[in-house]
């Protein structure tokens, strides 16, 4: 099943980018997934302003943000996990803590959100249940993405 990986470079960076690359000292901002068969540029993500997994918005009403596209191929399994954890909570104590390698249980952020995703594909799955989910980085779905499914990135600005 055709999916697009996404990672979120900042053009301006604000505070909370500063945080986040403090943090994980790297530049990507956020993480999200499309199914572009099943929901077009419809981005499937965890948003920390809304509190929760969610499906809001699309990569066409983006503005001032790079994003890194990795096209790829998952297993369908990988799409019911995706839809399943909508609603999900935002992991706000995992994002903080980051570089602590906490994980808080039945919640997620952004780069988890996609973690959990790609645990369910056949290719990818056995590498990416070995990455410690409470500190996940978007440099780590880059790796995944990039060296298992060895998929390319589209760089694009919005």
């Amino acid at each position: 099943m055709k999916a697009e990986i996404l990672l979120f470079v900042p053009k301006n960076e604000n505070l909370l980018d500063k945080i986040v690359k403090f943090i994980t000292n790297q530049n990507y901002r956020h993480a999200g997934i499309c199914f572009p068969d099943e929901f077009g540029d419809l981005i499937l993500e965890a948003s920390g302003w809304k509190g929760k997994v969610l499906a809001e918005r699309r990569v066409s009403d983006l503005k001032n943000i790079i994003i890194e596209t990795y096209p790829v191929e998952l297993d369908y399994f990988c799409f019911g996990k995706a839809k399943t954890l909508l609603g999900t909570k935002y992991d706000y104590k995992g994002f903080f803590l980051w570089a602590l390698n906490r994980e808080a249980k039945k919640k997620l952020y952004c780069f988890e959100y996609i973690l959990e995703i790609l645990k369910g594909d056949s290719q990818i799955g056995p590498y990416a249940k070995l990455v410690n989910d409470g500190s996940i980085s978007g440099r780590d779905i880059k790796n995944l993405v990039t060296g298992i499914l060895k998929s390319e990135p589209i760089i694009k600005e919005y």
